[in-house]
């Protein structure tokens, strides 16, 4: 009896009769079908599964075996083993790979690229690298170069041309204020660049009232500030002015 049509037989049924019926034989046939309400499962049928060695999701090798039943996992179609190298799980097909592009040799990057291959090309990686080159035709430009004041150019790509005046404005920022916190007195240490000038100091409170205001000539780079000892104990703010550039800077301080 061949219930799914695919010429193996299920079961084997006899009948008794003097005249040979039609499609009967004196010899029972073998009923070796192991599903004969499936067509595709029959003695001999191929299996196929893929290899998956590194479990990216992408075969790099197919197996079959030859069974009546179906095992578990595998397909009567063969999968594709398009898989470069199974045995690594970065590398499969359509996988991204990515390059930086240094077209004036300074070793910093001013584009990316990328390809998609399964096989990693020489030079590229996983991982896309800055592109922080700001002119990558000027090798002379790059992050972190020497600045060339006030000649319209960014050589260290950190968005601005660094002027003389830039450097005056750094430098004075770095002014240091001591001892913090404070009792009697404050010692402020200027650059050099700043000596013999003119300066005026400004102390406030938290809510902003103005609790000292006095004028200054630096010498030696040094400016004492004395007789703050009616001063609360308390957080305050000083405000350093140079009365010739106008350059300010603030920092907090706290009275014990």
């Amino acid at each position: 009896v061949d219930n799914d049509s695919d010429t193996y037989f299920g079961s084997v049924t006899s009948v008794t009769a003097c005249e040979q019926p039609v499609g009967y034989s004196l010899t029972a046939p073998t009923a070796d079908d192991c599903d004969d309400n499936d067509p595709n499962e029959f003695p001999g049928q191929t299996w196929y599964i893929g290899v998956d060695n590194d479990s990216d999701t992408y075969f790099g090798s197919v197996t079959s075996v030859t069974a009546c039943e179906q095992p578990v996992g595998y397909s009567l179609t063969a999968p594709t083993a398009d898989d470069c190298d199974d045995n690594d799980p970065n590398e499969f097909p359509g996988q991204t790979w990515y390059i930086g592009v240094d077209n004036d040799s300074d070793t910093y990057f001013g584009s990316v690229t990328s390809v998609t291959a399964c096989e990693q090309p020489v030079g590229y990686s996983l991982t896309a690298p800055t592109a922080d080159d700001c002119d990558d035709a000027d090798d002379t430009i790059y992050p972190g170069a020497p600045e060339i004041t006030n000649d319209g150019i960014d050589q260290d790509c950190d968005g601005f041309d660094q002027t003389t005046l830039d450097r005056d404005k750094l430098e004075f920022r770095n002014i240091a204020v001591t001892p913090n916190p404070f009792g009697d007195n404050i010692n402020i240490a200027l650059p050099l660049s700043y000596n013999n000038t003119e300066f005026s100091i400004q102390i406030f409170d938290m809510n902003g009232r103005l609790v000292i205001d006095r004028q200054y000539s630096n010498s030696n780079n040094k400016i004492k500030v004395n007789g703050l000892d009616k001063l609360d104990q308390a957080p305050y703010i000083i405000k350093i002015i140079n009365t010739e550039t106008g350059f300010s800077m603030m920092k907090q301080l706290i009275k014990f």
